[in-house]
């Protein structure tokens, strides 16, 4: 067997909470304090509704046109046919797709040694980090509601078994809450799980690194080239 004596280890690093979504920026204000920015995005359950509506209309409305020509053409060859589906099934994600980017809410976190800022297009809020403080998972405050509906609307049309499952947008949505002093503030509404774990793992640990920003805590760097291999993984 080959001895292995010679072959170098490298120490394994600790994972950046720079890398990966959401986007994270480190930086110093003009006063040289340090500075943590986290700018996170994501539909809402209402604007998940309005794209896989409005993506169904479109890939609706582009098989109708197709055929619409098809008609007029009196062209229906198998050519043809497929031109009409190919182009009907492609609108689906492309419709999908710009309106997720476009219906997307959007929040900037930003952390310093002594507080958190809460960034939002109306508008923004300040808090002390120095109080009592955490980030937070709940279930859309809708969730309930819309669970009492689906169960109202089985008992009035029994499903079937070829019935389509009705689609949950509230019970598969999150509010990622900022609690402060007992109170709670909305960061972010988030249709997802996994998408909204990530965005509140992320503000956890930047609030963890600010924690750390004058290294009495013995050692969370706030530059990823200065403490964490190049090739670290994000969260």
């Amino acid at each position: 067997m080959a001895s292995t004596s010679g072959i170098s280890r490298t120490p394994l690093q600790p994972a950046s909470p720079f890398k990966g979504g959401p986007s994270t920026k480190f930086k110093r204000d003009k006063k040289g304090e340090p500075q943590l920015s986290v700018s996170a995005s994501a539909l809402t359950p209402f604007g998940t509704r309005i794209v896989n509506w409005a993506s169904g209309c479109a890939g609706i409305a582009a098989l109708s046109g197709g055929f619409y020509t098809m008609a007029m053409e009196s062209n229906f060859t198998g050519d043809a046919l497929g031109t009409v589906l190919a182009f009907a099934a492609s609108s689906v994600p492309v419709t999908w797709l710009t309106l997720k980017q476009v219906l997307k809410s959007s929040a900037t976190v930003v952390f310093t040694a002594t507080h958190i800022e809460i960034r939002k297009f109306m508008g923004g809020r300040r808090f002390e980090r120095a109080y009592p403080h955490a980030f937070v998972l709940l279930p859309h405050d809708k969730t309930a509601t819309e669970k009492e509906r689906h169960a109202f609307l089985d008992r009035k049309r029994p499903p079937q078994w070829w019935s389509l499952q009705r689609k949950k947008y509230y019970g598969k949505s999150y509010h990622v809450v900022l609690t402060h002093l007992g109170e709670r503030y909305d960061v972010l509404t988030v249709y997802g799980q996994k998408k909204a774990v990530k965005i509140q793992a992320r503000l956890q640990a930047c609030d963890v690194v600010m924690n750390g920003v004058d290294f009495s805590d013995g050692g969370i760097a706030l530059s990823p080239e200065t403490d964490w291999a190049t090739d670290a993984g994000g969260l």
